[in-house]
């Protein structure tokens, strides 16, 4: 059962860290991203560094969430 849960979790969140472009595509994340430097930066510049932003938090929490299926994993597999 351990073993079953611990590649649910890392299925989940490497699959996050995968398809990170896809989600943050598909739900406009990058709208929701906000810029403290945004007067200094072209146009074209803050999308991406919007984009790339919203990419890195969602990367992020993909690794907290297959985090513990790699400690799962080392803890079944001892």
């Amino acid at each position: 059962m351990l073993k079953v849960l611990s590649l649910f979790f890392l299925v989940l969140g490497f699959g996050m860290v995968f398809l990170a472009a896809t989600i943050v595509k598909k739900y406009q994340l990058d709208k929701n991203t906000k810029c403290s430097f945004a007067d200094e930066l072209t146009e074209e510049e803050l999308q991406k560094y919007k984009v790339s932003h919203a990419v890195l938090k969602i990367k992020m929490i993909g690794f907290a969430i297959s985090l513990p299926g790699v400690v799962m994993i080392l803890y079944a597999y001892k």
